[in-house]
């Protein structure tokens, strides 16, 4: 084992020899402006669809450009709560104590006085390009400050990141790299062996090796103690790359006290045998030639102190932990033994106390793989239900019963090709592998990278489980990209000598510039659509007018927050309560009992007044369970009246819009009990409709609809058109009142049923059975029982209704 380290010991010192990129003295002006130039830049690229478009009228409500990401609706709501109490307490929103988003935004106007809508325009674009920040730092600790700027270029550039905190996008995307990332290359420097000796800036100025590494360790512990008050899904991250940064500050302490592992280093400067050939040259010496410690008691105690960073606590007392423990722990009166002992015990216990293990897990299981449901595979995976009371006498009441989980619906959940992955992460797939070999290089050369390792392994996830961890890649291809340029910078330097530049650093840095034009491109020729049009949300205020905080609206996920934010109304479920909740609007919307649909409706609200936290599905799931109920019983009970309702003491509406109808076909996968179909999933194509001549219709794609023979034409194929039979063929014109429809019968036999929705320009392919849900009575015919559900709103964006409580 000791020979193993020895002979990589040996191979790192030698690689870092032969690779190592020349020192620069660039000035501490010059790289401050070339930096804040670069933050411009990245802030230009996520804008420039704005400023040098035309904006259709649709992307703007109230002169403010509407947001283009449903979470901005649900930061924008919290910031809203923070100022005022106008949305009500019961609405789970993100609270500025524990949202740095919510608290900047609020804060800013507050003091100063700004437009609410301006800062979810603007924010994004101000803060997405600081990654700049912490990419640009790297190099600069390095002593190679061009490494670095050519490095954080290509950040602001890449398209995956760009797409995150896109103008509009009012999210904490903007922080969810740039912080851990700023504390990563700190912590990288208390690894490090040889600190600068002086100020690159200030050669004069000495720098004390152990002072240096000491303040590095505080200000990456204390950054990454605050790390879950920017983004509050990072407490994993957080926690595996203080892990990761402990052990490899165990493991070189240890290394570096052992006599085999200390003799490698001389043998690795002084090789045996001499190459011919000119000498190296002073400048090209590498960074980090070793890894030292001053020694394994201090070793210990930073470990330690980096434990306290991801104290499993509220945010605000971490940082008071941190610096608690690096003056205390000092002075303790332990032996070398016992302090590496605390280490150990506090480092794994903070680990296995967070619960790290399973956060991890369950995110891997979550998203490896995800992909939307697809008819031959839909059911979700079993897991137990907490209970407060024994489990039922009938063991597979309970066994049936399954928690529900919507991720497979979030496009970003897909894998990707290759092909798209590149073009998404670097903006071609070549610069992607370039990218990975380079940082791969560059790691075997400077093992202080270390700490930096878990960002990069999540980022690596997403070549199994989606395109959102696409963003964790982004330093890693900008260091690996400007590793390989400037190498290559020097080898163009040694052909064609000082034409270009000392050691090459002027063709290496425009070759390295060069790697931000294809992810420029790709993010300049984007247009991000708004969540909402002007149409939908003059409905959702419209609503507003009707409803009051307490009040709640039972709609799909995806639609909750903008109805926090526009109607002032709870909802059942919503991007960040989905799950079980989903399932129950499932239910809701596609039962064919319309009296169930009421009586679920009404029992979701009493059951978020008892469960706001878990949500209402889950307080009737347990209700159920304790009465030894399996979904389909507990469904049957409800629909029989023999399920107790209380009172309602708000109202309830339903929200339907007609962007649902991208959704629907999956929604099938997400009810509390299997409807006993063949098919799962109800089958439903939307076609746009392209003109109307005589009895035919004519769509999209070369498909044409027949009336009179009540059938769908296919694409014309050698002078033919294949012939696809329609069991019902519906056309509905208005809404309200004014709605009218009427209906041709055809082959009853057929597994396809037509409506033809003419004011919206939309032909419906689908299977027949979605015409007897609630949903196809309450938005396609308006045909549902009023003494059951009153129609409050018929709009062309959306249709709400009121439901009727008991008699």
């Amino acid at each position: 084992m000791l020979a193993v380290i020895d002979s990589l010991r040996r191979f790192q010192v030698r690689l870092a020899r032969a690779f190592a990129l020349p020192e620069d003295r660039v000035p501490t002006w010059l790289f401050a402006l070339l930096l804040v130039a670069i933050v411009v830049f990245g802030a230009a690229l996520r804008s420039a669809w704005y400023l040098t478009s035309e904006v259709p009228p649709s992307y703007f409500w109230k002169g403010e450009l509407i947001l283009t990401s449903p979470d901005g609706y649900y930061f924008a709501t919290g910031v809203g709560h923070t100022l005022s109490d106008a949305w009500g307490d019961g609405m789970r929103l993100p609270i500025a104590p524990y949202h740095a988003l919510v608290a900047l935004t609020a804060g800013l106007i507050k003091v100063f006085g700004f437009s609410p809508g301006t800062l979810y325009t603007w924010l994004p674009v101000v803060l997405g390009p600081l990654v700049a920040l912490p990419m640009a730092l790297y190099g600069r600790f390095q002593r190679r400050s061009w490494f670095g700027l050519v490095a954080a270029l290509f950040a602001v550039a890449v398209p995956t990141y760009a797409y995150r905190t896109f103008i509009g996008y009012f999210d904490t995307d903007v922080f969810t790299l740039t912080v851990p990332l700023l504390a990563v290359i700190y912590l990288v420097r208390v690894l490090e062996a040889a600190p600068p000796a002086s100020d690159p800036a200030s050669p004069a100025k000495p720098i004390d090796p152990a002072a240096s590494r000491s303040r590095a360790l505080l200000t990456g512990a204390l950054i990454l103690s605050l790390y879950t008050f920017f983004y509050d899904q990072g407490v994993s991250i957080a926690q595996v790359t203080g892990l990761v940064t402990a052990l490899a500050l165990a493991a070189l302490a240890w290394l570096d006290h052992h006599p085999i592992a200390a003799r490698s280093l001389p043998a690795a400067a002084h090789p045996k045998k001499k190459k011919k050939g000119p000498a190296p040259r002073p400048a090209a010496t590498p960074s980090i030639p070793s890894l030292t410690l001053p020694a394994a008691p201090q070793a210990a105690t930073l470990a330690t102190v980096l434990a306290f960073a991801n104290l499993p606590v509220f945010w605000a007392f971490r940082p008071f932990a941190v610096v608690l423990a690096r003056l205390g722990l000092p002075r303790l009166p332990l032996g070398p033994r016992l302090r590496a002992g605390l280490a150990v015990v506090v480092t794994l216990g903070v680990f296995f106390g967070a619960m790290t293990p399973q956060r991890v897990s369950r995110k891997v299981d979550i998203y490896a793989g995800a992909q939307a449901p697809q008819e031959a595979d839909l059911a979700p995976a079993a897991s137990g239900v907490p209970l407060d009371k024994p489990a039922p006498s009938d063991p597979t009441a309970q066994a049936s019963w399954t928690d529900k989980d919507t991720t497979g619906l979030v496009a970003e959940a897909k894998v990707l090709s290759l092909g798209t992955m590149g073009r998404n992460a670097a903006g071609h797939l070549v610069l992607l592998v370039l990218g990975l070999l380079g940082f791969l290089a560059l790691y075997v050369s400077r093992p202080s990278l270390t700490p930096a390792l878990p960002l990069l392994a999540v980022g690596l996830f997403s070549f199994f489980g989606g395109q959102r961890f696409l963003i964790y890649l982004v330093p890693f291809l900008g260091w690996g990209l400007a590793w390989l340029a400037l190498t290559l910078g020097r080898l163009v330097s040694r052909a064609v000598g000082r034409l270009a530049g000392r050691d090459g650093l002027l063709a290496g840095v425009v070759i390295g510039a060069s790697t931000a034009v294809p992810g420029s491109l790709v993010v300049l020729a984007v247009v991000p659509p708004t969540t909402l049009h002007t149409d939908e949300i003059d409905t959702l205020e419209r609503l507003a007018k009707q409803t009051t905080p307490d009040d709640m609206t039972v709609a799909w996920w995806d639609y909750g927050y903008p109805l926090m934010y526009h109607a002032h109304t709870r909802t059942l479920t919503n991007g960040s309560l989905r799950g079980d909740d989903a399932s129950l609007a499932a239910e809701i919307l596609l039962t064919k009992d319309p009296e169930l649909a009421r009586r679920l409706s009404l029992l979701a609200v009493d059951a978020l007044d008892h469960s706001p936290g878990w949500g209402a599905a889950r307080y009737l799931i347990k209700a159920a369970q304790a009465k030894a109920m399996s979904p389909q019983q507990f469904l049957d009970t409800v629909g029989a009246g023999l399920w107790p309702v209380p009172p309602a003491k708000s109202d309830v509406f339903i929200y339907l819009p007609l962007r649902f109808l991208s959704v629907l076909p999956a929604l099938d996968a997400y009810r509390m009990a299997s409807p006993g179909v063949t098919r799962r999933v109800p089958f439903l194509r939307v076609l746009r409709a392209e003109k109307s001549v005589g009895s035919k219709l004519y769509l999209e794609g070369d498909v044409q609809v027949d009336a009179d023979a009540v059938a769908i034409l296919g694409p014309e194929v050698d002078g033919a058109r294949p012939k696809i039979p329609l069991s019902t063929l519906w056309v509905v014109t208005g809404g309200g009142a004014a709605l009218k429809k009427h209906s041709r019968q055809g082959d009853p036999k057929a597994p396809v049923a037509g409506v033809f929705l003419r004011d919206n320009a939309l032909f419906l392919e689908l299977d027949p059975r979605l015409l007897e849900t609630t949903w196809a009575s309450l938005f396609l015919f308006e045909s549902a029982d009023p003494t059951r559900f009153e129609l409050v709103l018929s709009t062309e964006a959306a249709k709400v209704y009121k439901v009727r409580p008991l008699p």
